[in-house]
């Protein structure tokens, strides 16, 4: 799949010169089903709005790849792994911010019952930046018990039928 949003835009600012762009950002998807595996390769880059954390990063210009792969071993337990790129230039902040995010973890899933699953994973991430205070590491392993619903397990069981006959 390929996405292509084109955009103009003009930011009003009133303490420097205001600035008119041409956007574009992208989207690049593309996955590989197998009898029992699932391969996800994306790509994107684009220029948005950073203001949804602890602090106003302002704009910034962004380019990512995913790739993710998951396998069954039964039809109750699989496991998969993930790795993820992501580079941002913060173009607010003088001088520019320039982030580099790695992220990369695993995890081992279990259908208990029809109606819970089981997941353990673990997940790394490192964060390194030309700003000093913005880098850090970070290690998380997370268990996590799902619950589903009548209506979610007909809803996840239709899908899978679904893959099974695209493959």
């Amino acid at each position: 799949n390929i996405s292509l949003v084109l955009g103009y835009t003009v930011r009003d600012r009133e303490t420097s010169d205001d600035q008119e762009s041409l956007i574009v950002n992208g989207d690049l998807t593309t996955a590989w089903v197998f009898r029992r595996a699932r391969i996800d390769l994306a790509a994107t880059s684009g220029y948005r709005q950073d203001t949804f954390g602890a602090e106003n990063n302002g704009f910034n210009l962004y380019t990512g790849v995913d790739c993710s792969a998951e396998y069954s071993f039964t039809r109750t337990f699989s496991g998969d792994i993930f790795g993820r790129y992501r580079y941002d230039r913060y173009i607010d902040f003088d001088p520019e911010i320039e982030d580099n995010t790695f992220n990369t973890g695993a995890g081992l899933s279990h259908q208990t019952f029809n109606w819970m699953r089981l997941r353990l994973e673990y997940i790394y991430r490192t964060v390194t930046s030309n700003e000093d205070s913005r880098g850090y590491d970070e290690n998380r392993a997370i268990l996590s018990v799902s619950l589903f619903t009548t209506n979610q397990l007909r809803r996840e069981r239709q899908e899978e039928q679904r893959e099974e006959t695209d493959s």
